[in-house]
């Protein structure tokens, strides 16, 4: 595909969508109250950028605020360590993320070792302390506690929800564009939305509309993360819903995906309170601006 071409259609459905230009940034000011009321342990962000160089705190902000708004929606109290173990489920997902697109291949066999089954199995069954004093294991310890609170409380519960991990484990390793499924990319991409949800949500139970919207605000973080990331991804060889689509054309490819991504936005409209829809709205507003193809469009029209 010609990059050009492209992005120049990508950069039109975005303002057909009224993505572009992004909306004020006005909806970030109580970001950082919800950061303080999530209570983060002591020193995990320092540790994050210490280790990576990054602290990954616009994930941390950007979570805390939606999963409170979650819980609004489905009218749950935020219970303390359920919340920060699905912030950290999040959290840990964009850390391994980051370890695997690493050029440091001691970085990458790091994340690929701590995504292996028995790695997981110590935190997720046998619920045991952190094994390296990393921050990644840090989450990996957060998760563990909430994870035993809900099997205490819901055996059946707590079984589907570490399947749901083993899923999501696997397909994170599995991305490669040669040997990878259809199925692998959407669960990379959506099963760590559902599983965090349900970590969060485990004192609710969850109807099938309920899920429904949750799959919906995960597929639209998916289409637009990979519309925006498709060339950078097919450089590195990972797959992505725009490189595995099978459709060549520029014109067409970006079309399908924002059509889909159209669909997702308006189940997302009719299904959440509009609190948790706007504040989804400005994150899908402002997730182009990471892509420099489509940044540099907008400050040529807009300045």
């Amino acid at each position: 595909m010609n990059r050009e071409v492209y992005f120049d259609r990508l950069f039109e459905s975005l303002e057909e969508l009224r993505l572009i230009p992004p909306v004020d940034s006005s909806w970030r000011l109580e970001l950082e109250s919800d950061l303080r009321r999530s209570e983060i342990p002591a020193g995990l962000i320092e540790k994050l950028r210490e280790e990576y160089g990054i602290a990954f705190l616009n994930v941390i902000l950007i979570n805390c605020r939606k999963n409170f708004l979650l819980c609004r929606q489905f009218s749950v109290s935020a219970d303390r360590t359920l919340f920060n173990a699905a912030l950290s489920f999040t959290l840990l997902g964009c850390v391994l993320d980051f370890m695997l697109d690493s050029p440091d291949e001691a970085m990458q066999y790091a994340a690929r070792k701590k995504l292996s089954e028995g790695y997981c199995s110590h935190y997720f069954i046998d619920f045991g302390k952190a094994q390296e004093n990393t921050a990644a294991d840090r989450l990996f310890e957060t998760i563990s506690q909430g994870l035993y609170e809900i099997r205490l409380a819901d055996e059946e519960k707590y079984r589907r929800i570490v399947n749901m991990i083993r899923i999501a484990a696997e397909s994170e390793v599995n991305v490669l564009k040669d040997d990878c499924t259809d199925e692998s990319i959407v669960c990379k991409s959506l099963e760590f939305t559902r599983i965090s949800a349900e970590i969060l949500l485990a004192k609710y139970d969850l109807t099938d509309a309920g899920r429904v919207l949750i799959d919906s605000i995960g597929y639209s973080f998916a289409l637009i993360d990979d519309l925006c990331d498709s060339f950078e991804d097919d450089l590195i060889g990972q797959a992505n819903l725009v490189n595995k689509s099978g459709i060549a054309d520029e014109t067409a490819v970006v079309g399908q995906m924002c059509e889909k991504l159209r669909y997702h936005i308006a189940v997302i409209k009719e299904r959440a309170t509009e609190e948790l829809y706007d504040f989804i709205f400005c994150e899908l507003s402002e997730w182009p601006l990471s892509c420099a193809d489509i940044r540099s469009r907008i400050w040529e029209k807009y300045g």
